[in-house]
């Protein structure tokens, strides 16, 4: 019989130091600078470092993101059917454009950005982003 060897685990996986981090890069692309001073404090305690906001993160999410900034066009399949029509009348009324937009820029910072779909009102639903910082744990089952 032969028996599995483990050798250990050559990952360590620091969930805490994760979701600071990517806490941080949620301030910075809003364009909070806190974390800058934050980091600053805990490299050099015994230093009055002045904080130099220089917005890299906003620049490159600004530089990358754009998907959404041209007029988007959808093609539902059978658009001549009611329900496909009906599908793209919730499209325009919730202003998903704008939404996904908002979830493209997280992606391009985050990497990882869950979407939860919810009504808001007749024909009309809202997305409702979640970053790695703000989700515990996803089962999907």
């Amino acid at each position: 019989m032969l028996m599995p060897m483990i050798l250990g685990d050559l990952a360590v996986w620091d969930e805490y130091e994760f979701k600071r981090r990517s806490r941080q890069l949620d301030l910075l692309a809003s364009g909070d600078f806190s974390p800058i001073k934050d980091e600053i404090a805990l490299a050099f305690p015994n230093s009055k470092l002045p904080v130099r906001a220089i917005p890299f993160v906003q620049r490159y999410v600004a530089e990358l993101s754009g998907l959404y900034d041209r007029p988007v066009v959808r093609r539902f399949r059978g658009a001549s059917t009611a329900a496909w029509q009906k599908l793209a009348a919730v499209y325009d009324d919730s202003n998903l454009n704008a939404a996904l937009s908002d979830v493209e820029q997280a992606l391009l910072v985050q990497s990882t950005v869950l979407v939860v779909v919810l009504p808001d009102g007749l024909g009309r639903v809202s997305l409702l982003q979640l970053l790695p910082w703000q989700v515990d744990r996803v089962d999907v089952s």
